[in-house]
């Protein structure tokens, strides 16, 4: 019961919602298979090696060609999570559309692009790996409880205060340098996304 109830708290620090398995996607359902390992090691004190820089100071706003990434952010997790969250408002303002596709994280594995929706009365959490569009002019916000940036294989835990490098790939515009300032484990916790593009 326990190892269950650690097992939601790192979800709710990730995606502001505690799913289950059945409900997330294979990612998270990955990690709740390795939930065991990592809280093992947690306890033992074998923590891999800290990939957050203290020293670096967040970024307001990031320029590459036509975009303009505002305030990207990232909220603590709890010791032994496996999964991390990152968030910001992306506005396109050129004549053309672009599309966010990927990137990379210095703190965990891998990154993904997810969205959180209501579907019959139920919250999903789903992969978009065409990625999401930003037309011209609009201003896609990625934000607790919509679409996100998912930190898959954390390598370290995420701290306050702290602050967490990266690259955000375009298909258009290429690859933009971003610090994540690491906030509150509750922040957020009642914002909801609205970027209106879709998957792409």
């Amino acid at each position: 019961m326990f190892q269950r109830s650690v097992f939601g708290a790192v979800m709710v620090a990730a995606c502001a919602f505690t799913l289950s398995p059945a409900l997330a996607c294979k990612d998270h359902a990955d990690a709740s298979a390795g939930a065991h390992q990592q809280m093992a090691q947690a306890t033992t004190g074998q923590h891999a090696p800290a990939t957050t820089d203290k020293k670096t100071a967040p970024q307001d706003v990031v320029k590459i060609g036509t975009l303009e990434i505002t305030g990207p952010w990232s909220r603590a997790t709890p010791g032994g999570a496996k999964v991390g969250a990152g968030y910001m408002h992306i506005t396109n303002t050129g004549t053309s559309p672009d599309w966010l596709t990927g990137g990379t994280s210095s703190a965990s594995d891998r990154l993904e692009i997810h969205e959180m929706a209501m579907k019959d009365g139920v919250m999903t959490m789903r992969p978009l790996p065409n990625g999401i569009e930003i037309a011209p002019g609009q201003t896609v916000k990625l934000e607790p409880g919509g679409y996100h940036i998912m930190f898959m294989g954390l390598k370290t835990q995420l701290k306050e205060g702290e602050s967490v490098k990266g690259t955000l790939v375009f298909k258009n515009a290429g690859t933009a340098d971003v610090s994540y300032q690491v906030r509150s484990i509750a922040a957020g916790a009642h914002g909801k996304g609205h970027g209106s593009p879709k998957g792409h």
